[in-house]
């Protein structure tokens, strides 16, 4: 059996950190790794009791906490724990889980079988199931209106869900698995793109589930949130391209598109939040100048 390493970010979320950790006590995983990106001394504290309580008696043989002193988002968050992993001697596949994620029995043994059965494929995700019973398998982003189908259409790629994502270690790329400029959202979709541009394939296994509420950390609705979405988008617009010469086009067609997004949810949210992030994410500001609000007790968390 291959050897693997799973990674969960933790953001004010160590009630569901445990449970998504706990789902993987019967996968055969080898390492896995607990980033906790709260940058808070008690929060940090239950992690680490957490792990601490697992501690000999999971069947996981290695836990780790990395505990970071600041929000790294999510794509520094997960590459952190590959530096530290490679440094280790490294796996030969890594798995990405939200902590609102749940791993259902036989998921992840499945993926492996599914990765190693598929020649070039280097990223396996399972069908991603809803507390309301809706499913998600493949997708495709269309790179000019940059919006997720159902099905594939001209100018679009084939896009699996970063919730719950099996990859093999030779998606690495410089010692990272995702693109840093993405904070959080879109971080999936140009891990996705970077594959399909080295001939790789990304593959949806629909005999693997996986359970995904779905997290209340950047808060519907705020300025965070609003930010971060429309800033993903337009990063997309920028990675996106087969030519330099798409660039100019491929970020007017998403100005209009992002434009029309913010305008409608600022009616229907009746907030302004969506037109501030609408402009904001045309710069390139540092993630940290746009705060996520404080989590409530108890809410949980993803990024």
């Amino acid at each position: 059996m291959p050897r693997i390493c799973a990674i969960v970010l933790n953001y004010f979320g160590s009630h569901d950190t445990e449970a998504c950790v706990d789902s993987l006590a019967t996968a055969p995983v080898d390492t896995l790794y607990v980033v906790d990106n709260s940058a808070h001394e008690e929060e940090t504290r239950r992690v680490r009791a957490m792990i601490t309580g697992f501690a000999g008696g999971h069947p996981v043989p290695r836990l780790e906490l990395l505990a970071s002193p600041r929000n790294l988002g999510f794509s520094r968050g997960v590459n952190s724990a590959v530096h530290a992993d490679l440094r280790s001697g490294g796996h030969d596949y890594y798995l990405l889980m939200n902590n609102d994620a749940r791993a259902t029995p036989g998921m992840v043994a499945q993926l492996v079988r599914r990765i190693d059965s598929e020649p070039g494929c280097l990223a396996v995700s399972p069908r991603v199931r809803a507390s309301d019973g809706s499913e998600r398998g493949m997708v495709w982003y269309h790179r000019y209106l940059g919006c997720q189908c159902q099905r594939r259409y001209a100018l679009s790629f084939p896009v699996v869900s970063g919730c719950c994502l099996l990859l093999s270690r030779a998606a690495i790329q410089d010692g990272m698995l995702l693109d840093e400029r993405f904070f959080m959202y879109g971080e999936d979709v140009a891990l996705c793109w970077r594959i399909h541009c080295s001939g790789g394939r990304v593959l949806i296994d629909d005999d693997a589930h996986v359970l995904h509420e779905g997290s209340q950390t950047s808060r519907y609705g705020s300025l965070f949130y609003e930010y971060h979405v429309a800033r993903g988008h337009v990063l997309l617009a920028m990675t996106t391209w087969t030519s330099p010469l798409e660039v100019p086009l491929m970020l007017a067609t998403r100005f209009l598109s992002l434009l029309a997004r913010a305008l409608l949810r600022a009616v229907r949210l009746r907030r302004l939040a969506p037109l501030a992030a609408f402009g904001l994410a045309w710069l390139p500001l540092d993630a940290s100048a746009v705060s996520p609000p404080a989590p409530a007790a108890g809410t949980p968390s993803a990024r």
